[in-house]
């Protein structure tokens, strides 16, 4: 792979005496051929760096949950733990990018937003939602969150720090200078209740040299971890590595508008590292120690047909090997055990306009050592009205492979099956966008749906892994922005699921039902004048009503102002101190509240 890059590089080297131009920003996660967000033909939704200062978060996970149709599942605050999922997909169903990047972590879904970045070094986040196979191959069931950091070429240094309730505090830093940016995040609690203290650090640095790209970051955490798998004073601790290298080289050819051919090679490596200790004081009773690692590259080509519109075309190699072993009452044991699968993938699309009619078609053919072929083709039709009204639609095919844990894993209270087959779905939705008001229906047929089950007469018995025939989601999802006077703007977005699951049954399921049939989030920002003081109020609520469940309200404000080069803010999270679950039997926490500053020099 690393050859690879050499000969692309060396193709490109050959071409870059060509005139350059600087491209218009463009949405990238909607299709391999970066478009304006106004030619996305999918739902998808933009959050910007200007909003993650704004609301009152501390973690990616946190962001995610104002988004619409996006449903997290947090073990605590501060992104200790979280389970990310889109229009009712299971955790493991969503797939997660770092610059385009696949950062999924193979062993389990759990640790697939163990990402080491802080909110300061991200540009945007971009999430699309339903079918993404097509584009982007196994995992992207019920859509894809693409988080695209900064990549800043000014001098600039930056600090920040708060302290709040549970004795938490945070301290964060980075220095821009060179092309290059260094970052650094510390978050430290003593934790809420028992066995919810935790110890996290992130580093992050990326340069650019030329026309490439380097990734280079680091996340540790530490941390209580009551609940998570099981009801026992537990301790867990995950690392992450993660790396890249991307380079993006322009032939520009006879149109002064678009380039001819762009390629663009990236290689990169992930490694996560996860210790769960079952009972924190004695962990000779049951521990276990994985390491999962996640490597390759691809080469993605985009060139221009002329008349005929654009393709862009490539494939991916790579590899996903874990090593895990345990100790279980005091004795050795292989835990997960030693295994590896690599994949091979070939894609292509195509996209053209027809006056105001636009067109974009793709296909990709997956090949994995351990669930052989998958074929995940994809068609989308959009009519531009004018600039603020569009109709959309599109549907396609999309699966997601079994992680490790569901084969193989291991214990009292959990069976893994290594006969699983791969999940399979059709999606589709069709979609309106006026303005700042968008609707959009959807629905996804699945099958060899993978869940964790146990007898209905048998509550006893041990959690097994199995495909549960087929299920079908349907569903709708509004986004509405109003701009309401000099006051302030308000952001609303609302879905509704309903889902039909065929089983023989006999059995109870542990995820698949998990999911909010109501979910909405009002976002509300302003800026005042209080005397000679400027403030900012941003306040972020959230509903959510699960299947069997009653709903709860959580509601968090943050009020800041800037004196010079400095900001202070005040933040309050669950201002009405409700008591919510949401993941059963983890209760979260109530009312917090944190002080803080930054400065930027």
């Amino acid at each position: 792979m690393f050859g690879l890059w050499l000969v692309t590089s060396f193709i490109a080297s050959q071409i870059k005496s060509a005139p350059t131009y600087k491209l218009e920003p463009v949405i990238v996660i909607g299709s391999r051929i970066s478009s304006k967000l106004l030619e996305v033909l999918r739902s998808v939704t933009i959050i910007t760096s200007e909003e993650i200062k704004e609301l009152p978060v501390h973690s990616i996970s946190e962001l995610l949950n104002y988004s619409l149709s996006v449903d997290i599942r947090q073990r605590n605050l501060y992104g200790v733990q979280a389970d990310a999922s889109i229009r009712g997909a299971g955790f493991e169903q969503v797939l997660i990018l770092i610059d385009g990047v696949k950062v999924g972590d193979p062993q389990t879904g759990h640790h697939s937003l163990n990402i080491p970045l802080g909110l300061n070094d991200i540009e945007r986040v971009e999430i699309l939602r339903g079918h993404g196979s097509s584009l982007y191959g196994a995992n992207a069931f019920g859509g894809v969150i693409n988080i695209i950091t900064k990549n800043e070429t000014s001098k600039s240094t930056g600090v920040s720090g708060s302290y709040g309730s549970y004795g938490t505090y945070t301290v964060a830093t980075h220095l821009t200078q060179f092309n290059t940016r260094l970052s650094m995040g510390y978050q430290k609690s003593d934790g809420y209740r028992d066995d919810t203290d935790f110890d996290n650090l992130n580093l992050w640095t990326k340069t650019k040299i030329g026309n490439v790209d380097i990734s280079l970051g680091c996340q540790d955490k530490k941390f209580g971890a009551y609940g998570f798998y099981a009801f026992s004073p537990s301790w867990e601790r995950t690392r992450t590595k993660f790396g890249s290298i991307k380079m993006q080289s322009i032939c520009k050819g006879g149109s002064q508008t678009a380039p001819t051919l762009l390629i663009e090679p990236t290689i990169y490596y992930r490694e996560h590292y996860d210790k769960f200790v079952y009972i924190r004081d004695n962990p000779d009773i049951y521990t276990n120690y994985h390491t999962n690692y996640k490597y390759g590259g691809e080469l993605l080509i985009l060139t221009s047909l002329g008349t005929l519109g654009n393709v862009a075309f490539g494939g991916e190699l790579g590899e996903e090997r874990i090593e895990s072993t345990g100790i279980r009452g005091g004795v050795e044991s292989s835990a997960l055990g030693y295994h590896n699968r690599q994949n091979v993938a070939l894609y292509i699309e195509h996209q053209e306009s027809f006056h105001k009619l636009l067109v974009n078609t793709g296909a990709r053919a997956d090949y994995n050592s351990q669930y052989k072929w998958n074929f995940s083709p994809s068609v989308a039709l959009g009519y531009l009205f004018s600039d603020r009204f569009k109709l959309r639609g599109s549907c396609g095919k999309t699966f997601r492979a079994p992680t490790f844990t569901e084969l193989y894993y291991e214990s009292p209270g959990n069976i893994g099956n290594p006969d699983l087959l791969s999940e399979k779905a059709f999606s589709y939705e069709f979609g309106i966008d006026y303005s700042d008001f968008s609707v959009t229906l959807f629905a996804r047929n699945e099958d060899n749906l993978i869940d964790w089950v146990k007898p209905k007469l048998d509550t006893l018995a041990p959690w097994e892994v199995k495909n549960i025939k087929k299920a079908n989601i349907r569903g709708a999802e509004m986004l509405i922005g109003l701009q309401i006077g000099k006051w302030g703007h308000l952001t609303i977005p609302y879905t509704i699921i309903q889902s039909e699951i065929e089983t023989d049954g006999k059995h109870i399921s542990k995820y698949a039902l998990n999911y909010p049939e109501h979910m909405l989030a009002l976002k509300w920002g302003s800026k005042f004048s209080l005397q000679s003081w400027g403030l900012s109020a941003n306040i972020g609520t959230t509903f959510k009503s699960r299947v069997g469940e009653q709903g709860y309200w959580v509601s968090s404000v943050k009020l800041s102002t800037q004196i010079s080069e400095v900001s202070f803010f005040f933040e309050t999270k669950n201002l009405l101190d409700t008591k919510y679950e949401e993941i059963p039997g983890i209760e979260l926490p109530g009312r917090w509240l944190t002080v803080g500053a930054s400065a930027t020099l």
